[in-house]
Formats: C-alpha cells, sequence, structure tokens
C-alpha cells in the first residue's frame, strides 16, 4: 500500500504489482511502479474512473473561464486513442450522441498524468475490470 511511505517501492522492482481501483490514487501508484521499474502493472478495478492526461488539467485549471465538458473530453481524445479506450463510454459520462454535449460526474477524483496513459500503451500496465468487484 503505498500510502504514508508505508511501502517501499523499491520492493516492487522487477515484480508484478497488482493496484486495487481506478482512481487517483490508483492512477498515481502505476506512475510510482513505473519509476521503480516494476515488470507488470495490473490496475484491477470494478469500473474505470475518467483519467486525465496532464496537459488537459493544466488546460483546466489554467483557463480564465472553465471549460465545457464536452470540449474537456475532446481534449482527452488523442491519450484515449493511444490506448483503445472511448472516455465517453465511462459511466461517469452522461452526453448526446453527437458527443457536442454532456455532463460528468463520477465517484473518484480524476487521475492526473501521462504515464498512465503510456504504460498501457507500452504494454506495462493492464486493467482488469470487473463490475462484480475483486474476489
Amino acid at each position: 500500500y503505498g500510502m504514508f511511505d508505508e511501502f517501499s517501492y523499491k520492493e516492487a522492482q522487477g515484480k508484478d504489482i497488482a493496484i486495487i481501483g481506478h482512481g487517483a490514487f490508483a492512477v498515481e501508484n502505476v506512475r510510482s511502479c513505473c519509476e521503480y521499474d516494476s515488470h507488470q502493472i495490473y490496475l484491477i478495478c470494478r469500473r474505470k474512473n475518467i483519467a486525465c492526461p496532464r496537459f488537459v488539467s493544466w488546460l483546466c485549471n489554467q483557463s480564465l473561464s472553465p471549460l465545457s465538458a464536452s470540449l474537456f473530453l475532446h481534449a482527452m481524445k488523442p491519450m484515449y486513442d493511444l490506448v483503445g479506450y472511448d472516455v465517453w463510454d465511462y459511466y461517469g459520462v452522461q452526453g448526446n450522441a453527437s458527443r457536442t454535449t454532456c455532463n460528468i460526474q463520477q465517484k473518484a477524483r480524476f487521475g492526473i498524468g501521462d504515464v498512465y496513459f503510456c504504460a498501457i500503451s507500452w504494454g506495462k500496465l493492464e486493467v482488469i475490470e470487473d463490475p462484480e468487484g475483486v474476489k
């Protein structure tokens, strides 16, 4: 458990790692496991939450006026295309068919970072989604 220095990531080096959940903390742990050269990372979750690429996070936080939810999702598209996911299909997104308007309501904070997307595209991270949860 990688919180409060209770886990030394050096122990993850070269090993297969399982991370439970898909919130912001799970996405951050993916980055840490990549930094410490874990062999393979498995992110196990009931459902995928929106992960936010670093540039899109910066864009949202630096804009003078709030971004629309649809612009927010469209800005993420290159990273989601990289990993073969469609963020518009996520449980937290309710939008129209033409994808011009939407509402985002998810129960976890956005994980922020590009390493999540890169790790999936490199084959280093596998996201295992099971609506029944961890057994």
